[in-house]
């Protein structure tokens, strides 16, 4: 009863129109990563219960834009850590693959016509380039591999 309480509550809050998001690592399997309407946010059970599920996915890097084809998907601004995203089509399932040390992070995306994000910097693994792109998914591509921070903070 109180668990369905905390959900119902915590969707007033956040008004979270989710899109199924999987973080695949050999560290932690039970932790998933939502794409909201305007953000984007990183999800355990026990983060939905502690943070009334209103988790971020903070990028600590240089401005970001995610694009898929012509449509801008996420983008970060100078000002603010929060990588802000439009809203997607509800079947888009995206993998985020990370590395041992959960440094490392590849977007994938799921499906027919998956791809993967690719840097347009040649430097990606330490800094994100202004532009992120989906090209053909390569496992030694530097460009796929990106550098984050994972930073859970309560909203206000």
């Amino acid at each position: 009863m109180n668990l369905m309480t905390m959900l119902v509550i915590s969707c007033v809050i956040c008004q979270s129109d989710p899109i199924k998001v999987r973080i695949v690592s050999k560290v932690d399997a039970q932790k998933y990563l939502s794409l909201f309407d305007e953000e984007v946010r990183l999800t355990t059970k026990e983060k939905i219960k502690d943070n009334g599920g209103c988790s971020k996915f903070i990028v600590d890097e240089v401005r970001t834009e995610i694009l898929q084809n012509n449509k801008r998907i996420c983008k970060r601004h100078s000002f603010s850590k929060a990588m802000v995203c439009t809203r997607e089509s509800k079947n888009s399932t995206w993998e985020v693959v990370l590395d041992k040390k959960s440094k490392f992070v590849s977007f994938k995306l799921n499906g027919e016509d998956g791809g993967c994000l690719s840097s347009n910097g040649s430097e990606s693994t330490d800094a994100l380039g202004s532009v992120l792109s989906i090209r053909e998914c390569d496992e030694n591509s530097d460009a796929q591999k990106f550098w984050i921070k994972l930073v859970v903070k309560r909203r206000v």
